[in-house]
């Protein structure tokens, strides 16, 4: 008998963009244009960064796993960035760092199967508990009641424009 593995989201890393400077800078600032693009099988529906020369960044993703028989996820990652090498842990970093950055980004991402229980964990968040997000919250739910209109709900199977 084998075991069957789990399937975590770091499975999904779009490794040739990631790991390719030419398509992937790792500079400090801010990282939307590269967490964008992420995964494999999916697109971006919302995103805001709080902060300035430093901060955080926050996307949305659109999610659609390639595996028969499995809905569609919405994923939401933060990934802190900083004004140089010393507070951005993305420049200068070496494959074997970047692997490990966008793994435990992967991993620790937020899933939801809907807008709707995105929209209420959106809803939910207060100054205290996610200082980062708070600010941004209303710009990120703004643009994913945006998506839902204009894609209609995910759990039919709709295919990502990114979908390899």
């Amino acid at each position: 008998m084998t075991a069957k593995r789990s399937v975590k989201m770091s499975d999904f890393i779009d490794w040739e963009t990631m790991l390719d400077d030419s398509k992937t800078m790792r500079s400090s600032g801010s990282k939307i244009d590269q967490l964008s693009r992420m995964f494999l099988h999916s697109h971006m529906i919302a995103s805001d960064s709080s902060g300035d020369y430093q901060g955080e960044d926050t996307v949305v993703i659109l999610f659609t796993p390639p595996i028969p028989d499995t809905d569609p996820k919405i994923i939401i990652i933060s990934s802190y960035y900083g004004s140089c090498s010393g507070c951005d842990s993305w420049e200068d970093a070496n494959d074997k760092n970047m692997k490990e950055i966008l793994e435990s980004l992967a991993n620790n991402a937020r899933l939801f199967d809907n807008f709707e229980d995105t929209i209420k964990y959106l809803e939910s968040v207060t100054q205290a508990e996610q200082y980062d997000l708070y600010p941004i919250k209303d710009k990120l739910l703004e643009q994913i009641r945006k998506a839902e209109g204009e894609l209609g709900g995910i759990n039919h199977k709709k295919r990502s424009k990114r979908a390899k």
